[in-house]
C-alpha cells in the first residue's frame, strides 16, 4: 500500500508485520503447551519456569493483538459485532486460560458472576480488554484476584480486583485519555488502557458510551479496574 505520491503507507507495513509476529508467537505457544502437557509434572522447576515463559509470551501476543485491533478501529476496518453474551461464560473462558499462573503465583482467583448473567457485548474485544487487566492484576497481587460482573443502575459493571498496593491517586478516575509516551521506570506504554477505553467507547446504548475506571479498595482493599457498559 502506498500513498499519493508513492511511498509506502508505513502504518499499513508496521500492521502486516504486526500480523505476522503474532502468528509467529502463537506456533510458539502451541509449542511450549504441548511440551508441558507432555512433561506432565507441573511442579518441576522447569515445569514451573516454561509456564512463566508461556504467561509472558501470552502477554505479548495479547499486546499485539490489541495494537493490531486499535489500528483496525482507527481505520473503521474492524467489524464490531455486539450481540448478547453470558458473561460467567466469558469469565470461565478467561480463568482457564490463566489458571496455570494462578497456580504458578499462589493466586486464589475468585469469579463473583451470576450464571444467567446476561449482557450485549462485543465478546472478542471484551474478553481481551478483561483478559488484559487479569494479567496485569497477577503482576500485583498479593494472595487474591477477584474477578465480578454485576448490573447496577441499568448498566454492567465488570471488576477486576486485587489485594495489591492498588493503583497511583494519579491514575485513579476515569480513564479518558491515555498518554501516548512511555514510562521508562515501569516500561508501560499505556497501551492496554488506550484499549480497554476504546472497547467501552464501542459499546453505546440510548446515548450512553461504555466508559474504564481505575479505583482502590474493592473486596481486597487493592487495585481495581472497572470496566462500565450501558
Amino acid at each position: 500500500m502506498a500513498d499519493n505520491k508513492g511511498s509506502p503507507d508505513f502504518s499499513a507495513v508496521l500492521a502486516s508485520s504486526v500480523h505476522d509476529m503474532k502468528n509467529s508467537i502463537a506456533l510458539l505457544m502451541q509449542s511450549m503447551e504441548e511440551l508441558l502437557k507432555e512433561i506432565g509434572q507441573p511442579e518441576l522447576p522447569a515445569c514451573r519456569k516454561m509456564t512463566q515463559m508461556l504467561y509472558e509470551t501470552r502477554r505479548v501476543s495479547g499486546n499485539l493483538m490489541q495494537l493490531l485491533t486499535l489500528y483496525k478501529m482507527g481505520r473503521r476496518l474492524y467489524p464490531v459485532e455486539i450481540v448478547p453474551c453470558c458473561i460467567y461464560d466469558l469469565f470461565s473462558e478467561t480463568a482457564m486460560q490463566v489458571e496455570a499462573q494462578a497456580m504458578l503465583k499462589d493466586v486464589e482467583l475468585h469469579v463473583d458472576c451470576s450464571p444467567d448473567l446476561t449482557w450485549f457485548v462485543e465478546k472478542d474485544l471484551i474478553g481481551s480488554a478483561v483478559n488484559n487487566a487479569l494479567n496485569n492484576a497477577f503482576r500485583y497481587a498479593g494472595q487474591k484476584i477477584m474477578l465480578r460482573a454485576v448490573k447496577d443502575e441499568g448498566v454492567l459493571v465488570i471488576s477486576i480486583e486485587d489485594d495489591g498496593p492498588g493503583y497511583p491517586e494519579t491514575l485513579v478516575g476515569e480513564v479518558k485519555e491515555v498518554a501516548s509516551g512511555v514510562n521508562f521506570h515501569t516500561g508501560s506504554t499505556g497501551l492496554g488502557l488506550r484499549f480497554a477505553a476504546m472497547v467501552a467507547n464501542v459499546h453505546q446504548n440510548k446515548g450512553r458510551c461504555g466508559t474504564v475506571r481505575l479505583e482502590n479498595g474493592g473486596a481486597f482493599g487493592g487495585g481495581c479496574f472497572r470496566i462500565i457498559l450501558p
